[in-house]
């Protein structure tokens, strides 16, 4: 019994040393999910989050629930939204490119640029909330998503268009928080104060992710080595359709719509860096040119900064270079392209 008792202490000081560490590598914050509104979940306010495991960076929450400094919105918003490249948790404070928009265009005192992405929020996701997103910033001035890849599902899409709403009273984030139980409540803070449990969550989650082969950044396999060419014209028929139905849905929604494209990049065996493409690339251009909507493709901008002094988009130097999430190097080319078209557009920003 005493060897049980010393081997049961020996752990849980084991567990506490570790979890003190955990708290200057990796804190996250708390989500509350939600079913309407314009991003699937809100954070809990006033947390803060660290990210050391990729990166270094430290986040803060604002009292709408949103992962921005907790500042006034300024008048007519740009909304940015996007996963979890654009929500930039592994970036430096100040870093993402919707901060360096805002200090750019000399938005100290409020958000001109308002990013709202989420983990795992990819394009479907998001047409589905565009009506949300609509009703819950109604003096939004347009909307800067964040995608990397045109590639979609065509039946996702079109599910797509069963449109979420938001309703003030059950989705923001006072609502949200108030309806938590006391027991929900407490929960919170017990995860905040135990973020080794998180972390031993998330390294099984990657591993599960590495079993399955997937990645946030690898160029995508080809999917269609065992399609037919009937097949394949089939699947690009049906992506045109749902995807032009899509996008003029947005272009009515959102007229002042910019898509931002940053596709995978991976250093090659022989030190080149490779883009990712899809065959959906050019439907996609076509049809946002005939909506009406702005396009970046930051190909040549990654491609120009590599062959220039060997600049990487993905990656940092506690991971390994061109794997995972954007790093700073991409948000600043990122912010550079959208604040040369929106000032090229010189529309008082």
């Amino acid at each position: 019994m005493k060897q049980l008792m010393q081997w049961v202490a020996a752990a849980l000081t084991a567990f506490a040393v570790f979890n003190g560490i955990m708290f200057l590598i990796y804190h996250p914050v708390n989500e509350i999910t939600r079913s309407g509104g314009a991003s699937p979940g809100l954070k809990v306010y006033p947390d803060y989050g660290l990210y050391g495991l990729e990166g270094y960076a430290i986040r803060t929450v604002d009292s709408r629930g949103y992962v921005n400094p907790d500042l006034p919105l300024a008048h007519e918003p740009y909304l940015v939204v996007g996963a979890s490249h654009a929500e930039g948790f592994h970036t430096a404070n100040g870093r993402r490119y919707s901060d360096i928009l805002n200090e750019r265009f000399g938005y100290t005192d409020s958000l001109k640029f308002y990013n709202i992405s989420h983990s795992e929020f990819f394009l479907p996701d998001i047409v589905k909330r565009l009506s949300a997103m609509k009703k819950e910033f109604p003096d939004a001035k347009g909307l800067i998503i964040d995608i990397d890849s045109t590639a979609a599902d065509s039946r996702q899409l079109e599910d797509a268009m069963d449109q979420l709403g938001f309703d003030e009273a059950a989705d923001s984030y006072e609502a949200l928080y108030s309806a938590l139980p006391a027991g929900k409540k407490a929960a919170y803070r017990i995860k905040a104060l135990t973020p080794a449990i998180r972390e031993m969550s998330l390294q099984y989650q990657t591993f599960m992710k590495s079993r399955s082969g997937m990645d946030l950044n690898v160029l995508r396999q080809e999917e269609d080595r065992q399609e037919s060419s009937r097949e394949k014209q089939d699947r690009l028929e049906a992506y045109r359709a749902s995807m032009g139905e899509t996008l003029e849905f947005m272009a009515s929604t959102w007229p002042d719509t910019i898509i931002v494209l940053h596709p995978g990049a991976v250093i090659d065996e022989d030190g080149s860096l490779s883009i990712a493409k899809e065959d959906t690339d050019d439907i996609f251009e076509e049809l946002c040119l005939e909506y009406g909507i702005s396009v970046i493709d930051m190909t040549d901008r990654f491609e120009r900064a590599y062959e220039e002094d060997h600049t990487v988009p993905f990656g940092f130097m506690n991971t390994t270079m061109g794997s995972g999430h954007m790093n700073d190097a991409a948000h600043r080319m990122i912010a550079d392209a959208v604040y040369e078209m929106l000032d090229d557009r010189g529309d008082g920003i």
